[in-house]
């Protein structure tokens, strides 16, 4: 399969194990309360299991490679996501739904990882930011299909029809999964000296942090609705999220961008809290768009090819520890003291990432580490698709 191939099959796997299953979980949210009668701190919870499968498959992702290989652990884990999405179809109530979006997780997870790693040693380091960006897109596209779609998951038992699809989707990613042959190794020229994950303590975090900022708020976008309909908000989200990845190609250094995105994100946040949604909304999803692409081409870039599936395991554990704890706090916070407090949980969330990144930058400018280089390669960026 050549580059562009690769990097379709990617988007779709973001699309499916990431935008589809928690990011625009949220659009499903009405239906699943009037059609279990579930309330917010339980929506929460079924949110968050699809990331604690996410997390543990995640942790064990490069043994698991080391043991298969990437594109047997690719396969089998679209299998896994693409059953238990049928489960979530026929689960009959909320025990059944916490287990079939856990195993729908769990599926992600190793699906994701071993995504990340093909499509980003399909291509030489310098081009590695504008390619985990790209890849990140499904994410903003995932959102745009939620807003289209969400006047027809208004129903009680819509959100059924909605996980077939997703079903479906995990299956064609399943039996699409570039073979191995079609990944390019980077050059031993280009390796960093031995990785130490302890040093990237802080972009993880900051990477956490996000998770849990954007997934709450995100979780109960359709049900803390002012003025705005549900729908405008997730069409709103999705291509403000596309329009930030774009801009994401013209930033010079990826550390600058993760922190840009972040503090885009609290600011949206506080917009929100302020009654101005949807202006929040915009600068949320401008904010969201790059950081995933950015958080993961740092932490691969630091890494080299010897430590590659750990770092790119580290950052989806980082970033599923985020998503689990943020639905269920944002939820709890929700029904005891008010819709209001997953805004402001956010805006935390986001305020503390966007310092931990800053604290970073200074860190390596201390130990004068040079960035990690975003640019010098939009001039070849279709020369080998």
């Amino acid at each position: 399969m050549k580059l562009a191939g690769i990097v379709s099959w990617s988007i779709l796997v973001v699309l499916i194990d990431v935008a589809f299953a928690r990011v625009a979980f949220g659009a499903l949210v009405p239906s699943l309360r009037s059609g279990l009668g579930l309330d917010l701190a339980a929506v929460g919870a079924v949110a968050s299991a699809n990331s604690i499968g996410y997390l543990l498959t995640s942790a064990f992702a490069a043994q698991l490679e080391r043991l298969v290989g990437v594109r047997r652990l690719a396969i089998g884990s679209h299998l896994l996501a693409a059953a238990a999405f049928a489960g979530v179809a026929f689960a009959p109530g909320f025990v059944p739904l916490i287990v079939m979006r856990f195993l729908s997780g769990a599926g992600g997870g190793g699906g994701v990882v071993a995504a990340q790693r093909i499509a980003l040693d399909a291509v030489p380091p310098e081009r590695r930011v504008l390619v985990s960006t790209i890849t990140w897109s499904g994410v903003g596209l995932g959102l745009i299909a939620a807003g289209v779609a969400l006047p027809a998951l208004s129903s009680p038992q819509s959100w059924r029809a909605a996980s077939l699809v997703c079903a479906i989707i995990a299956l064609v990613v399943a039996l699409t999964t570039p073979a191995p042959a079609a990944v390019a190794r980077a050059s031993a020229a280009s390796e960093p000296p031995a990785w130490r994950w302890q040093n990237e303590a802080r972009v993880l975090a900051a990477y956490a942090l996000f998770g849990m900022g954007f997934l709450a708020y995100n979780t109960f976008a359709a049900v803390s609705s002012l003025h705005a309909s549900p729908g405008a908000r997730f069409l709103l989200l999705g291509f403000a999220a596309i329009v930030g990845t774009l801009l994401a190609m013209r930033v010079r250094q990826a550390e600058l961008g993760m922190g840009a995105g972040l503090i885009l994100g609290a600011a949206g946040a506080m917009l929100t809290l302020a009654h101005m949604q949807l202006a929040g909304d915009l600068l949320i999803g401008l904010g969201f768009g790059p950081v995933p692409g950015f958080a993961t081409a740092i932490l691969r870039q630091r890494a080299g090819t010897a430590a590659a599936m750990s770092a790119i395991a580290l950052s989806t554990i980082a970033v599923g520890a985020g998503q689990i704890a943020g639905p269920i706090v944002a939820g709890m916070a929700a029904q005891n003291l008010g819709i209001a407090w997953v805004a402001g949980i956010a805006a935390v969330a986001y305020f503390l990432g966007f310092l931990l990144i800053v604290a970073d930058a200074l860190a390596r400018i201390h130990l004068k580490v040079p960035a990690s280089p975003a640019r010098d390669f939009s001039a070849r960026a279709t020369s080998s698709s």
